[in-house]
């Protein structure tokens, strides 16, 4: 995920894909989905309701909106599974409903951010930056300061209106370039590009309000200190 470039002052490329690799049997298995399969329908919400549901929660920021959206995602993901063109296609296709439904039940229910699963490191939870191996080693110390940093860095991304935070899950969060998050999001690039300069300089501001330094950024992950240095998307 790029968490560590919301906060830097550089031009957005478009850069990285958001897609996982697709597997044979996750296209056989979205093949048969769209012929009408059912047995087919329910394996592909196992193989891809997780990874939704966690946009949706970065979308939405508590758990019983992002339950709802998830639902009608895939309810229309079945109703409309034959307009599907490819099995590749499926992903941006599916995450494009998540998004339309997503923006619309957040803006209706108006309920209060929850960071709780978001924060979670479990495989269950979505973890906002899991450690990876070199970063296991740092010190106690420095665990905490990056682990402080990042969760104030998430806070700060759920009080942006919701279609700057849906911009912001969707590039910085899953990593879809900007040509596909604008798609996603039915909006144009410069739209797309605009708002994420927009959101970096309020997240910025608002992180530094709280207190934290650029010694801060540096003593945290390498996402994040890369985040503060600025450095290219």
């Amino acid at each position: 995920m790029r968490t560590d470039l919301l906060l830097g002052d550089s031009y957005i490329t478009d850069a990285s894909k958001g897609m996982r690799s697709m597997t044979d049997t996750d296209r056989e298995m979205i093949s048969k989905m769209i012929h009408g399969d059912n047995g087919a329908f329910e394996e592909v919400y196992r193989r891809f309701h997780m990874n939704l549901y966690r946009t949706a929660y970065l979308i939405s920021g508590n758990k019983a909106d992002s339950e709802d959206i998830l639902q009608e995602t895939f309810v229309a993901v079945y109703l409309h599974r034959s307009e599907l063109k490819s099995p590749e296609g499926f992903e941006k296709w599916a995450m494009k409903i998540l998004v339309r439904k997503a923006i619309k039940i957040t803006k209706r229910t108006r309920r209060e951010a929850s960071l709780d699963e978001l924060l979670d490191d479990s495989e269950e939870g979505y973890g906002i930056e899991r450690l990876s191996e070199d970063e296991k080693a740092i010190s106690p110390q420095e665990s905490i300061i990056k682990r402080e940093t990042e969760s104030e860095l998430l806070r700060a991304v759920m009080r942006l209106p919701v279609k700057l935070r849906t911009a912001v899950a969707l590039y910085y969060f899953k990593d879809y370039s900007i040509k596909e998050t604008a798609a996603i999001m039915g909006v144009f690039e410069g739209t797309v590009k605009s708002g994420l300069h927009r959101a970096r300089a309020v997240l910025k501001r608002e992180l530094l309000r709280s207190g934290y330094t650029e010694e801060n950024f540096e003593r945290s992950g390498k996402n994040t200190r890369r985040l503060a240095d600025g450095q290219n998307v």
